[in-house]
């Protein structure tokens, strides 16, 4: 039986997290079979409650129950092992706890404020409301407000980007040669904002912007692959 992946959904089961999204990506990158499971805003709480988890991502993997993209990407590390390493051994885990907390605490609060209302627009109707009622009474304005009033300060944004930028100039992925878990918990973030807004938060020919566009390349040929294998 396929492992099974449980994440935040909004519409059409689209995955609503970073957190999930990047868990996506190293099952994808290690060919790991996995049946996707939806789980609305709404429904959250009964299902946590259930697997005795504190939030979502969640993998079962026969007896395993898993949370937590770092916890997953770990057990998947250990337990599938194919030529694409996912973490880059002991070392790689300790320069990807930081990259995680950075892009955990730093970049993606700081995207989510240019997409809040966007992003309440692409929940269901009951989601929305959660949603709503829990971003106001943390940010203390509306979301409409919110995301107005940081899309003044873009190009302070993608300033604060830099270091990125310099890490590109010399190498092509963040992983070095090849992409890996670095590059996927960084483009988790930047791939699930525009897959809920239209809201252009890189210039066209911001070296980023093409990094972004090369992973999607690859995630392209590699889900081909897995779709071959499992014909196979």
């Amino acid at each position: 039986m396929d492992l099974e992946f449980y994440f935040l959904r909004g519409l059409k089961n689209k995955i609503i997290s970073p957190q999930c999204h990047r868990v996506k990506l190293a099952l994808e990158h290690l060919l790991v079979p996995y049946q996707p499971i939806g789980v609305s805003m709404t429904d959250k709480p009964s299902l946590i409650a259930k697997l005795e988890v504190k939030d979502l991502p969640v993998i079962i993997d026969g007896k395993w129950i898993v949370e937590g993209s770092w916890n997953i990407s770990n057990f998947l590390e250990r337990n599938y092992v194919n030529p694409p390493t996912l973490m880059g051994g002991e070392m790689g885990k300790s320069h990807l706890k930081f990259i995680q907390s950075w892009v955990d605490g730093i970049l993606i609060p700081n995207i989510f404020v240019f997409i809040l209302a966007d992003f309440h627009d692409q929940l269901p109707e009951g989601d929305q409301l959660v949603f709503r009622s829990i971003e106001e009474q943390r940010y203390g304005n509306t979301l409409e407000n919110i995301q107005a009033d940081s899309r003044e300060n873009l190009e302070i944004f993608r300033q604060f980007l830099h270091p990125l930028r310099l890490t590109l100039h010399n190498q092509p992925f963040f992983s070095g040669d090849n992409p890996a878990y670095a590059d996927y918990i960084i483009y988790s973030a930047f791939k699930w904002a525009s897959q809920f807004s239209s809201y252009k938060l890189l210039d066209d020919l911001d070296s980023i912007q093409g990094w972004l566009l090369e992973i999607d390349q690859i995630l392209e040929q590699g889900a081909e692959k897995i779709l071959s294998r499992k014909s196979s």
